[in-house]
């Protein structure tokens, strides 16, 4: 018989009174459990007779002359087979072979998450949540399930209240957040829960029997409450929000699942509290017009908020408008265009005469227009733009307009940027120039003049050398052309340098390929013996002029 023990020996979620005690687990829910969790059929051996004890059933089967069983004889260690009493399919283990079980103890399908349902009465139901661990000891016969407590649901018709244990100071405290137990089915991308549910037909009997049949499952058609997606979280928000269930009757699962998920219950726009359908919306936000439409018609959370913005924003827009607006991130392109000082009302039209007019691919109108926008700012400047600027005739050329002359400006800026570098950077070029160029036995190094040399270099030698062109000009680091000297143009090999000392060399691809021109590695060892002695000869120079100075 398999003993079941709580672990931390606590009993009771204690806040400041006795809030619930665990009643025992009967042997109905044992049973439930165990099927939850990896089951084995041990095989055994004495004297010849060979017998088999299945953890599921826990029923012992001996092979002998009456019964002989040639698939489990057959069977090897660690093989799937099936126990012949309980038809149940289970790993074959031989007891010889397990040693200490310490294997099987470690094995992940030994720990199973379970939702224990306990029904106090209709109106008060308890959801014990724990980690149940099978351990087997040298007795085989007589394994033991652990009990790793985790989190306590109390669930009533007036609202929700959660515990979870803390294993440091081994104590239950309250936690303010409805939602899943365990904290592998808290991530909110994640719509199915990874725990096994024992005693789910109670709900029936309680006030929960009338949400039970619309809570959303991965299969519809499906009974099995394993199927369901994240139930606890919305039972908990079903106590504290009774309206949920006339959304999911009503097919608005989508608002439910904005709370369930990402706990943002939108009291902005619904009165959560409501207890009717007619209510639920905010009457201040709707006119008698937006009420006959939403009796007919089904609308999303992210179109009534649309809605409600452009109406604040002083736009005299209805329901059956909002067909321009509903695309991916309406509402985040919305708010940008609405800081660009933007008439709203004309804009609206605007949007609604443009929609059909402007062909498209993978992308809404709101992204376009806002795209629109941005390039003829930074074309024109970030100036005070005017409504014919604003609403062009033809959105499509307006852009293409726009956008040819964005890219000229950036151009321009660039162009001022390297000019500013360049008349920076004129004294350090003029030292730079006598200590690194030299010219001797048909090459030559070249300390580049401009940017646009630099960037040009790692496009023709297919390295990276362009990403250094502004810290070169800001004095940081040097970078220097091997050439040859009847060739000027043409590249050989990139430097860089750090005073005298050489960081890298690169040929054509991040390669020493300019090794193999005759010549071209001999005048690099001597051009370095060069720049040392200049470097030298300049060191000699200050420390002399310093000598002179403290004399003086």
């Amino acid at each position: 018989m398999v003993e079941f023990i709580r672990q931390y020996d606590k009993n009771t979620v204690w806040e400041g009174k006795s809030v619930y005690s665990f009643p025992r687990i009967t042997k109905e829910e044992k049973t439930q459990i165990l099927a939850k969790m990896k089951n084995y059929l041990f095989r055994s051996k004495e004297k010849n007779i060979v017998s088999y004890i299945c953890t599921n059933c826990d029923k012992q089967t001996v092979d002998n002359e009456r019964t002989y069983h040639p698939g489990l004889v057959c069977a090897k260690h660690n093989e799937y087979v099936y126990c012949p009493n309980c038809n149940c399919y289970e790993q074959l283990k031989d007891v010889n072979k397990c040693g200490s079980f310490k294997k099987i103890n470690s094995e992940a399908e030994n720990e199973e998450r379970i939702a224990l349902i306990r029904v106090k009465n209709k109106d008060e139901v308890y959801v014990e949540n724990f980690y149940a661990e099978r351990f087997y000891g040298k007795d085989y016969l007589r394994p033991s399930v652990r009990l790793y407590p985790n989190t306590v649901f109390k669930l009533t018709p007036t609202g929700a209240e959660n515990w979870i244990f803390n294993y440091q100071t081994k104590t239950y405290k309250k936690d303010s957040r409805l939602r899943e137990p365990f904290y592998y089915a808290e991530m909110w991308s994640s719509s199915y829960h990874d725990y096994s549910i024992v005693g789910f037909s109670k709900l029936g009997q309680t006030f929960l029997k009338y949400i039970l049949p619309v809570l959303p499952r991965s299969c519809h058609h499906s009974m099995n409450p394993n199927d369901l997606q994240r139930p606890f979280a919305y039972l908990q928000n079903y106590c504290k929000y009774p309206i949920i269930e006339m959304l999911l009757k009503t097919g608005r699962e989508d608002i439910v699942n904005e709370l369930v998920f990402q706990n943002k219950p939108s009291k902005t726009l619904y009165n959560w509290n409501a207890k009717g359908m007619k209510d639920f919306i905010k009457p201040e936000l709707l006119t008698s017009e937006d009420r006959r439409y939403l009796m007919q018609h089904s609308v999303d959370t992210e179109d009534l908020k649309i809605l409600i913005w452009l109406r604040k924003k002083g736009a005299n827009i209805r329901f059956a408008d909002l067909s321009c607006f509903t695309s991916y991130n309406a509402m985040y392109y919305l708010k940008k265009i609405g800081k660009c000082k933007i008439k709203i009302n004309k804009f609206v039209k605007y949007i609604k005469k443009n929609k059909d007019k402007t062909e498209l691919c993978y992308q809404s109108i709101l992204s376009f227009y806002w795209d629109y926008l941005q390039n003829l700012r930074e074309a024109t400047g970030n100036k005070e733009l005017t409504d014919i600027e604003m609403f062009p005739p033809n959105l499509r050329a307006a852009h293409d307009r726009a956008v040819s002359a964005a890219n000229i400006a950036r151009q321009m800026k660039r162009i001022k940027e390297q000019e500013e570098l360049i008349k920076k950077a004129e004294k350090s070029q003029k030292r730079r120039k006598k200590e690194y160029e030299y010219e001797a036995d048909g090459f030559r190094i070249i300390l580049p003049k401009t940017p646009a040399e630099i960037i040009l270099e790692g496009h023709n030698m297919h390295h990276c050398v362009g990403g250094y062109a502004e810290r070169h000009f800001q004095d940081k680091l040097t970078i220097l052309f091997l050439r040859r000297s009847d060739a000027p143009d043409e590249p050989l090999a990139t430097i860089e340098m750090h005073g005298a000392s050489l960081v890298q060399i690169q040929g054509k691809r991040d390669t020493q390929v300019w090794k193999q021109t005759e010549g071209a590695e001999a005048f690099f060892k001597e051009w370095l013996k060069v720049v040392k002695k200049r470097f030298a000869a300049k060191a000699q120079r200050k420390t002399k002029k310093s000598n002179k100075n403290a004399a003086a």
